[in-house]
């Protein structure tokens, strides 16, 4: 069987027999904590989990041919014992290996190996392609246009302009045209900060929506989860050239993201479409209807 193992820049290398693999292993070319894969399969697993490695013995250490090899018995209080994996002694209490580092105790081996794994899932994905964050570019980030805001601006000034009017005729009205513009000041601030204060990033790898004036939310779509875009903009946004870009995700805690009032929507739009086939086309994804 032929394996494929990440090298120190997370770039497949292969395929190999497994007998080459070994052979590396045993030259220090690759460690225990190694990610490798069959030639056929999909999922990277650690060279530990493929078969236990050939100790590495140093050469003082290898029994001679002209002379028997004694091995030393073992008596009932004995208080060392041979680390599995590189034959160093060490206490019959160690828990780890203090030569190589590597875990003794089953139990605390298969933990650590689940967190090596779970961490590996951001660098190295499906088939030989590694995919990490340090490839995450931005391609815009941006926020909101305030004249989402516009049917609250107008609506408060009409009102004004009537108290103020009512009150040329009644001066008692001017009493309440001080209370109109107290809380029409406070509404209007917390409309312009929630704009203000509503960030889009859409980069190779995710779209990410950020809200909040006093609590913060993050809202965020891996792009090979994006099923479908539409861009959509009405007569009032088209002339001052914004609009709205929704994305379909097969995500169900998040399955649509409108970035509103954003400018060049359809442009916008058809560079996350590509960003999506690109993304698909190289982590090897495919989607899958279920009727």
């Amino acid at each position: 069987m032929n394996f494929f193992y990440a090298n120190a820049a997370n770039e497949p290398v292969g395929p190999l027999p497994e007998e080459q693999l070994h052979e590396l292993y045993r030259k220090g070319t690759i460690s225990l904590d190694t990610f490798v894969v069959a030639e056929e399969g999909s999922e990277w697993k650690s060279y530990r989990s493929i078969k236990t490695p050939i100790p590495l013995f140093k050469p003082e250490t290898l029994p001679s041919r002209n002379r028997p090899v004694i091995e030393p018995q073992n008596p009932s209080n004995q208080l060392t014992k041979k680390c599995p994996f590189c034959a160093e002694l060490i206490s019959v209490d160690a828990k780890k290996c203090k030569h190589c580092g590597e875990m003794i105790d089953a139990a605390l081996r298969a933990e650590e190996e689940a967190k090596r794994i779970t961490a590996a899932q951001a660098g190295i994905t499906c088939g030989t392609v590694a995919v990490t964050a340090a490839h995450e570019e931005e391609i815009w980030t941006g926020s909101p246009s305030q004249l989402l805001n516009i049917k609250l601006y107008v609506i408060w000034g009409l009102v004004l302009i009537a108290t103020v009017i009512a009150g040329l005729i009644q001066p008692v009205f001017f009493i309440l045209l001080i209370g109109l513009i107290i809380i029409a000041m406070i509404q209007c601030t917390l409309a312009y900060l929630n704009i203000r204060k509503t960030r889009y990033t859409i980069t190779t790898q995710r779209v990410k929506v950020t809200t909040g004036i006093f609590t913060m939310d993050i809202q965020e779509i891996e792009l090979f989860r994006v099923k479908d875009t539409a861009a959509h903009q009405p007569f009032f946004m088209r002339l001052f050239k914004i609009g709205m870009v929704q994305l379909v995700s097969g995500d169900s805690k998040n399955p649509n993201i409108f970035l509103k009032a954003i400018p060049k929507p359809r442009e916008t739009r058809e560079r996350i479409r590509q960003e999506v086939l690109g993304l698909r086309q190289k982590l090897g994804v495919r989607e899958l209807d279920v009727m």
